[in-house]
């Protein structure tokens, strides 16, 4: 049984995120750590002017990310878990560039806010999106790809509105009432 997200749909905009409306928001939570591979996100976007690249998150490579200099980078750090359903509305894209991940509730969260996501290409973000084009899923170390999506989604609001239609679809499926009821199912 797959994990269930609760929606609160009554929660404002992060005023962490004071950024104006015309830079295209993208979004990651989770450890700051080399298997989360955040890197190549901050190496596809980091020449993009009119892009913010949002890091919710602690870990190991803090310093190394800061140490880089890198304008269009926003490192957010720890937040109080109520804090992330305002921090889901407040941006354009969600992205996951993980090497290897479980099922990431981080992801289940975003696709509950409706927001179009991109991943890396590996077996569990694959699961979570069966049933879809799966245009979505991109190589872990492809930083060209990773650009030319997020400069594509950018610039082209029915490619970002087609990934939020995929995330609209799965809302169900990951609703945390649907999984109360697949654990009635099985106790009964």
């Amino acid at each position: 049984i797959p994990n269930g997200i609760k929606e609160n749909s009554d929660v404002p905009k992060s005023s962490l995120i004071d950024l104006p409306d015309d830079v295209f928001k993208i979004l990651t939570i989770g450890r700051l750590s080399p298997e989360k591979n955040q890197q190549v996100l901050i190496d596809a976007v980091k020449e993009l002017t009119d892009v913010k690249f949002i890091i919710v998150g602690e870990g190991e490579l803090e310093q190394d990310f800061k140490s880089q200099n890198i304008d269009n980078l926003l490192l957010l750090g720890a937040v109080n878990s109520t804090q992330i359903p305002e921090i889901l509305k407040s941006v354009d894209l969600f992205v996951l560039p993980s090497l290897y991940e479980g099922m990431s509730n981080a992801l289940l969260e975003a696709i509950t806010y409706e927001l179009p996501i991109l991943v890396s290409d590996i077996s569990a973000n694959a699961e979570v999106f069966e049933g879809t084009d799966l245009s979505n899923l991109i190589g872990t170390e492809d930083v060209s790809k990773w650009k030319q999506m997020i400069e594509d989604l950018n610039s082209n609001r029915e490619s970002l509105d087609k990934l939020k239609k995929v995330s609209e679809s799965l809302k169900t499926r990951y609703s945390f009432e649907r999984m109360i009821l697949d654990y009635k199912k099985m106790l009964d």
